[in-house]
């Protein structure tokens, strides 16, 4: 005696097409994620480039024209150019003396990526301190302390 079994399901197409285009996108989605945070972490690398040349060249005594000068050829092209004197609505760079004798440079790049589809915009910040502890007499007194600050426009 056989049984007959009555098979009423249908062959699930539109279930597997639905999966299949569900994990695309997915896959998709965490591509531009990943494209998307890399683009912040490069930048993010050259503002900390810049910060560590720029606390090194004022502990030199390099002046500040040619201080945004060079980090001008390590700079991105996302950014604007730098400029000392903040006569232009380009990026500035300015540096002042605290009046504090801690024989330090204090250098703060401040920026901000905006060219984001999935991320919030992002303010980027680095901070470099670099220590003046021998005497570099061809500068003159090296003890006070110098805060510089890098704002970075795109």
């Amino acid at each position: 005696m056989k049984i007959k079994q009555n098979n009423k399901m249908k062959p699930a197409y539109i279930e597997q097409v639905l999966l299949w285009l569900t994990i695309f996108v997915g896959f998709v989605t965490l591509l531009f994620i990943i494209i998307e945070f890399s683009n912040i972490t490069r930048i993010q690398g050259n503002m900390d480039l810049m910060a560590d040349a720029g606390a090194q060249m004022k502990s030199l005594g390099v002046e500040d024209v040619n201080v945004s000068a060079s980090l001008n050829k390590i700079k991105k092209p996302y950014f604007n150019d730098i400029v000392a004197d903040g006569s232009s609505p380009d990026s500035v760079l300015e540096c002042v003396d605290t009046g504090n004798a801690t024989y330090q440079i204090i250098f703060i790049v401040k920026g901000t990526y905006d060219d984001t589809n999935i991320f919030p915009t992002q303010n980027l910040t680095t901070k470099r301190v670099v220590y003046n502890i021998e005497d570099l007499s061809d500068i003159g007194d090296n003890s006070a302390e110098i805060e510089c600050t890098l704002t970075l426009n795109h």
